[in-house]
C-alpha cells in the first residue's frame, strides 16, 4: 500500500499527499488503490477466523450449512428479492452472517471440505449456467435498451454471481486437469496460480500506462488491455520473487 502511495502521488498524480495525515486518510478510507476495497473486507473476515474456526468440526457441518444459507439468504436473496419485487424491507431487519463477504468465505471453506454428490454437483452447475445466462443476457439487453450498460445484475452480491462462484469452485475442484492435459500445460497453471495475488497487487502499475493508449472504456480497451497487463503483471511478479531485497513484498 505505500508503495502505492508514492506511485499515485509522485508519478501517476492520481492522490495528493502533502503530509502525514493525509496519508492516514487515504489509507483508512481506501482511496489509494481502489480495487483494494477488498482487502478491508478480508480483515473484519480474518478478525472473526479464530471465532468461526469452530465450526470446522465435522460435528457442527449442518450448523455452517445453516449459517451459509442465513448468509445467502440475508446477501444475495434480499437483495434481489427488493430488486425485482420494489418491496422495501427496513434497514433495522439485518442477520449478523448474512452482510458482506462472510457467506462467500464459510461457503468456499464448506465445498472444499464436504464433496458434494454426483446429483448435487450437476445441479449446481445448471445453476451456476442459468446464473451466466441470466446475469450477462440480462445485462445485455438493458444496455443495449438504455444504451449505456445497466450494472444493477453485475453484482458481487447477486444471487446469478454467488451459483456461479460456488459452480465454478466445485468445478475447479473436481475436474482432473491431469488427465486431459500435459503436465506441462498444468505446470504451467500451477505456475500462474501461484502468482495471482501478487498480479492483482502490481496490475494497478500498468493501467495507467496501458489506458494512454486507449483513452476510452471502448470494447476495444476491455477486450485487448487486460491481456499485455496480465502477462507484464506476471513477469514482474516473478522478477520481485527472484529479488532477494524486494520478494517480500509479494505473498
Amino acid at each position: 500500500m505505500e508503495c502505492y502511495l508514492f506511485y499515485n502521488s509522485y508519478f501517476h498524480h492520481s492522490i495528493h499527499v502533502s503530509n502525514f495525515i493525509d496519508a492516514i486518510s487515504l489509507f483508512l478510507n481506501g482511496k489509494i488503490v481502489s480495487i483494494f476495497y477488498f482487502f478491508y473486507h478480508l480483515i473484519g473476515i480474518y478478525l472473526v477466523v479464530p471465532v468461526v474456526s469452530l465450526l470446522a468440526n465435522k460435528h457442527y457441518q449442518k450448523l455452517l450449512l445453516y449459517i451459509i444459507i442465513l448468509g445467502f439468504f440475508g446477501t444475495a436473496f434480499l437483495r434481489d428479492f427488493t430488486l425485482w419485487t420494489k418491496f422495501q424491507i427496513t434497514p433495522d431487519f439485518e442477520i449478523p452472517f448474512g452482510k458482506g463477504y462472510m457467506c462467500f468465505f464459510l461457503a468456499g471453506w464448506y465445498l472444499s471440505q464436504y464433496r458434494l454428490t454426483y446429483l448435487k454437483r450437476r445441479i449446481l452447475y445448471v445453476l451456476g449456467i442459468l446464473g451466466f445466462i441470466i446475469m450477462f443476457g440480462i445485462t445485455y439487453i438493458r444496455s443495449y435498451q438504455l444504451n449505456h450498460i445497466y450494472s444493477t445484475l453485475r453484482s458481487y452480491f447477486s444471487i446469478c454471481n454467488f451459483v456461479m462462484a460456488a459452480a465454478v469452485f466445485v468445478f475447479v475442484e473436481n475436474f482432473h486437469f491431469k488427465k486431459i492435459f500435459s503436465e506441462f500445460f498444468c505446470c504451467v497453471i500451477t505456475k500462474l496460480s501461484s502468482v495471482s495475488l501478487g498480479v492483482y497487487l502490481v496490475q494497478m502499475i500498468y493501467f495507467p500506462i496501458v489506458w494512454k493508449f486507449f483513452n476510452t472504456y471502448s470494447v476495444g480497451y476491455m477486450l485487448l488491455a487486460p491481456i499485455p497487463i496480465y502477462f507484464i503483471s506476471v513477469m514482474t511478479v516473478f522478477i520481485i520473487k527472484k529479488i532477494s531485497l524486494l520478494n517480500w513484498l509479494i505473498p
